[in-house]
């Protein structure tokens, strides 16, 4: 496509899929649902194409082979949807989509106020930032999924496999429902209990027959207008490895039975130089052979319950799903915390960053499910007294696939070094649109902050459709009366506009212009 050319106009086609959930609330907290569909294909198909988008997100997976995550943000008037090619993943006989949705949902009356930063301050409930968990992705549309595996066989003829009520669903269980916010924007913090959901609960022999028909969304409930296909390419996902233990102590465990408020543990916590647990071969899960590093916590008496801790550093902030691999006696607990900073060998509280693992017997993978971006790790391990063995951690890094085009190299390293800062800092922010602060927010602002990350965007990366999608989000904020929000998409309405913000979008639609030529950008806006 060139770079004036504009991208293939959208038709609105009739869909067969039907919006599905389980039966319950309509909007449920930090709510996690399983769903199958198993089907038979008589002859292997020449083509076959897999639709997918969901409230507020999924993890998919076709005969046990993880396939990818999404979908991009978007608000209900005009969805998005993700297009997988599964032609070569399908086979003759017995085939089964097996899929994980996640809905953010909005928290109990009464929750606490999200951390400690202006509009963070916002009450949970009513107007403002705080109305809905996960508000920089969603706003706060009803829980629901859809697919659609349309294929083609070699004599022409058309199979249609799709979202309805002869889905089999299953409300996952691992997950406790009753944990706190992260923050509004970013979601919850998690703790996942491996011993309470089936681990391989997408797999094609896996027994369904217990878990409840999916229920197809009543005409009044459906939120959605509009399913638009993804205009931006899909996130990578690839495995990067810390490059450092920077530091392997104890400290005096202070958890309680059923802990939940993981970040606020960890922050107690007294830390000790290693003394008393158990420590050995630290180094060995810095990459992913088979060598094994050692925990195990110890009873002192008169110093308390010691459990080993480990400070790993990654070299660089990263931005990605963190992931343990080991093999763990059942029962023993995994804490981990995540920032950009290590300040008195501690990573600062600066974000309500900390989820928990309880393990199940034997070898197992924990990957948090909402990815995170840091740079320090800290694992506590609290093994009831038996060894427990880490293979690796690493981060399963999400990131656009963009090529660094602009170079500067000069005899000043400073100015070397800064550039590197502002391509990495702008990398960071690079996901299915252009967001402010992934660490804090990941909010994308298109008539406002965060904006001039373009401009960085144009001379380390060049000419991405990314720079697209980001200005062209804004005006499916408008509110009706000629006026944009700050952010795409819109959480509330009634606020969030700042004339001042208006003038920096309408300058840089024109500089998006002058430098990449495509006029009909700036027909559309």
């Amino acid at each position: 496509m060139s770079s004036n050319s504009r991208p293939p106009q959208k038709s609105v086609r009739q869909w067969d899929g039907q919006w599905i959930w389980c039966k319950g609330e309509a909007k449920p907290y930090h709510f996690y649902l399983y769903a199958r569909k198993t089907f038979i294909l008589d002859d292997k198909p020449t083509s076959a194409q897999l639709h997918i988008t969901a409230s507020d997100r999924y993890v998919l997976y076709l005969n046990g082979r993880y396939l990818g995550r999404g979908p991009a943000r978007s608000d209900p008037r005009r969805k998005s949807y993700d297009t997988y090619d599964v032609t070569a993943s399908l086979q003759t006989g017995t085939n089964v989509i097996g899929m994980r949705a996640y809905h953010y949902g909005m928290p109990a009356r009464g929750e606490p106020r999200a951390v400690t930063q202006y509009f963070y301050e916002a009450p949970l409930l009513g107007e403002g930032w705080g109305s809905w968990t996960g508000g920089s992705y969603s706003i706060g549309e009803r829980a629901g999924l859809w697919v659609q595996l349309d294929i083609t066989a070699a004599s022409g003829a058309t199979t249609v496999v799709a979202s309805d009520e002869t889905w089999r669903t299953r409300p996952a269980q691992a997950w406790n429902r009753s944990v706190r916010l992260i923050n509004s924007l970013l979601g919850s913090t998690e703790v996942f209990d491996a011993n309470t959901d089936p681990t391989d609960w997408m797999s094609i022999n896996f027994d369904d027959s217990d878990w409840e028909p999916a229920w197809e969304l009543p005409t009044s409930d459906l939120e959605w207008f509009l399913l638009e296909a993804r205009e931006l390419p899909m996130l990578l996902e690839r495995n990067r490895f810390p490059t450092a233990v920077m530091e392997a102590g104890e400290l005096v465990d202070l958890a309680l039975p059923g802990q939940v408020d993981i970040p606020e543990l960890m922050g107690a916590e007294p830390h000790f130089a290693h003394e008393y647990s158990i420590i050995e071969d630290v180094d060995a899960l810095l990459n992913g052979d088979e060598a094994a590093a050692t925990f195990q916590n110890q009873f002192v008496e008169g110093k308390g319950l010691r459990a080993p801790y480990i400070l790993i550093d990654f070299g660089r902030q990263v931005f990605g799903f963190p992931r343990v691999r080991m093999r763990a006696p059942r029962g023993a607990i995994l804490d981990m915390t995540y920032g950009q900073q290590i300040q008195a060998g501690r990573i600062p509280p600066a974000v309500r960053y900390g989820d928990r693992y309880i393990a199940r017997d034997g070898h197992q993978t924990w990957e948090v499910s909402e990815y995170k971006q840091f740079r320090y790790l800290q694992l506590t391990v609290r093994s009831n007294y038996q060894p427990l063995y880490i293979e690796s951690v690493s981060v399963s890094e999400y990131v656009y696939p963009a090529d660094e085009r602009g170079l500067i190299d000069c005899s000043d390293a400073m100015l070397s070094r800064l550039w590197r800062a502002c391509v990495d800092t702008t990398y960071l922010h690079m996901e299915d649109t252009l967001v402010c602060d992934a660490y804090r927010e990941r909010v994308p602002w298109p008539t406002g902050d965060g904006g001039h990350g373009l401009y960085m965007l144009f001379a380390a990366y060049g000419d991405l459709p990314l720079a697209d999608r980001y200005l062209r989000m804004a005006p499916l904020s408008g509110r009706g009366d000629g006026m944009l929000q700050m952010v795409y998409p819109p959480n509330n309405p009634t606020r969030g506009v700042h004339p001042q913000f208006q003038l920096q979008w309408s300058s840089r639609v024109r500089d998006h212009y002058l430098f990449t030529g495509r006029r009909w950008v700036v027909e559309e806006l």
